[in-house]
């Protein structure tokens, strides 16, 4: 049976430090592993969670799971027999919703959904972990940053739904779903000075000494500072969220990227 490790982030957890280990992996050293980070072959299922975000609805379930159908048809066509999938937005595309929902209640409505279409596969959902309080505050940036509020970071927690918090969240993950959910704390890493990702890596048969010859991972998607904070909310204030999105964040994006070494080898995504 060909297994799935899916990476399902969380967000805000290091997730494109991961990706960046896994665009310079080098495939023809890893021939039996199929790797797809964040790339074509979840983009249509991306974008549809995407959509519901930014038209204050939640995802029509039935529509994610003709998306999860498409991906799960590709991945049966590949050879390898370990696949990695690694994208955090799959389910939520924010910490909560206007309507009241949150981050892992959709993760409860729609990791059932990828066990439904993937029942062939044996499926493992991996996450990374952080602080609570650090990974609040680095949401909250990011829903700046996205142009999504205004409001200031005590404004912003307060709206957060009670039961949206680590004991309660992964308890209903995990009272919805039959597979592993493998729980990654990103202190660990760093508390056993190995690049945020490699412990991911492992669980799909990539040596640690291979990520290691990756080198140093930049850092990326970072939060915004208390000045670009303050100077991103009055933006937000008056109305000028298109700007950011439009502009001002794919130039950020664009001069991150910059600082990126290019990979050497990359295996392409799956046709879907």
């Amino acid at each position: 049976m060909k297994k799935i490790i899916w990476h399902i982030g969380f967000r805000k957890t290091g997730s494109t430090s991961v990706q960046y280990l896994l665009a310079h992996l080098p495939a023809d050293r890893l021939p039996d592993l199929f790797i797809s980070s964040r790339d074509q072959l979840t983009r249509p299922w991306r974008e549809r969670i995407i959509r519901a975000t930014r038209t204050k609805t939640r995802p029509d379930l039935k529509q994610v799971r003709a998306e999860i159908a498409k991906v799960a048809a590709a991945l049966r066509a590949v050879p390898q027999e370990t696949i990695l999938v690694s994208d955090e937005n799959l389910f939520a595309f924010s910490l909560f919703d206007r309507n009241g929902g949150h981050f892992f209640e959709r993760a409860a409505d729609i990791l059932p959904l990828i066990e439904q279409e993937c029942s062939d596969f044996e499926n493992i959902f991996v996450a990374y972990t952080r602080p609570w309080e650090n990974w609040l505050k680095s949401s909250y940036s990011q829903e700046v940053k996205r142009g999504r509020t205004s409001r200031s970071f005590e404004a912003w927690r307060r709206k957060l739904p009670v039961t949206c918090n680590w004991t309660d969240g992964l308890d209903t993950i995990r009272a919805a779903i039959r597979s592993p959910l493998v729980l990654l704390p990103q202190e660990e890493d760093t508390g056993i000075g190995v690049a945020l990702g490699t412990r991911l890596l492992e669980l799909a048969g990539v040596p640690r000494s291979l990520v290691a010859d990756i080198g140093p991972v930049p850092r990326l998607n970072e939060s915004l500072s208390a000045d670009m904070l303050r100077l991103f909310r009055l933006f937000n204030l008056f109305g000028l969220n298109k700007l950011i999105r439009s502009v001002i964040h794919p130039r950020l994006r664009a001069r991150e990227l910059a600082r990126q070494p290019v990979p050497s080898e990359r295996r392409p995504p799956a046709k879907t």
